[in-house]
């Protein structure tokens, strides 16, 4: 997919998260994910870096037909600072298709890098948002 393309879509996932139009649950072990190549079906493992999903650290949020998916890859079996030195990466995929289309990863370009962990630090802080409304609404009464 073309850089201003990728930018486009990121941009547009920031803006509708922000504004709560997407919403982000992390990723269940039995979320049926679909690989982005039919030579590679492994949809655990990223294909290019061989990096193991994470589904704790990953998210998807439902979008009319199908869903939009934001993954965490890692070698790291102690993963402690995500997404530090892992791979994200933007996928879409729909009930009807055999594939999923991966709209972009970090590992290759620096303008992605930015992008999608703004993305992700986004989405990530807001998995943490009821725990503060919890303790926020404990503390006030």
């Amino acid at each position: 997919m073309d850089t201003n393309t990728v930018r486009a879509f990121v941009n547009k996932a920031v803006e509708r998260t922000k504004c709560s139009e997407l919403t982000w649950i992390s990723l269940p072990d039995c979320f049926d994910l679909k690989p982005v190549s039919e030579t590679f079906l492994n949809t655990g493992i990223d294909e290019s870096s061989g990096y193991k999903l994470i589904p704790f650290y990953s998210y998807y949020s439902k979008y009319k037909s199908g869903f939009i998916l934001l993954l965490l890859f890692t070698d790291d079996v102690t993963l402690t600072t995500p997404p530090d030195n892992c791979i994200i990466s933007l996928r879409v995929q729909d009930d009807t298709s055999k594939l999923a289309v991966e709209i972009s990863n970090n590992q290759f370009d620096p303008v992605d890098d930015s992008l999608l962990i703004r993305l992700y630090n986004l989405v990530d802080s807001n998995r943490m948002s009821s725990v503060r409304s919890l303790i926020n609404d404990f503390l006030d009464r």
